[in-house]
């Protein structure tokens, strides 16, 4: 089948994680993004090394604010009940998880166009 994701569901997840991946000079910076589909589901998850400054529990939401935010409406309008969304943090990382439950969608018939 052929299915379709909303456009930039998933776009803030990874410049979230470039923006706030940790800045060590004595350990490895990094970020992971996993991708996967099954069942009519995609599995999406991205998690990144964070600094010492962001060890705070709320630091890594707060920096992330309205990215986050609209995303999280954006997910409750296009995918209500068919999205689950999970955000954690510990003092090495910060990791999202989204799952989406798709539709099948048509493809539309390509176009030829003669010159």
């Amino acid at each position: 089948g052929n299915y379709m994701i909303a456009p930039f569901v998933l776009i803030p997840f990874i410049e979230n994680a470039f923006k706030h991946i940790s800045r060590k000079n004595d350990q490895s910076n990094w970020i992971k993004i996993d991708l996967g589909f099954e069942n009519k589901r995609l599995y999406f998850s991205i998690s990144n090394s964070i600094s010492a400054t962001h060890h705070s529990s709320t630091e890594a939401v707060r920096h992330s604010g309205i990215g986050l935010k609209n995303v999280k409406r954006r997910l409750d309008l296009i995918y209500p009940a068919k999205h689950e969304l999970t955000i954690h943090q510990d003092e090495n990382q910060f990791k999202v998880k989204l799952h989406l439950e798709l539709q099948e969608c048509a493809v539309p018939e390509r176009i030829v166009m003669s010159v």
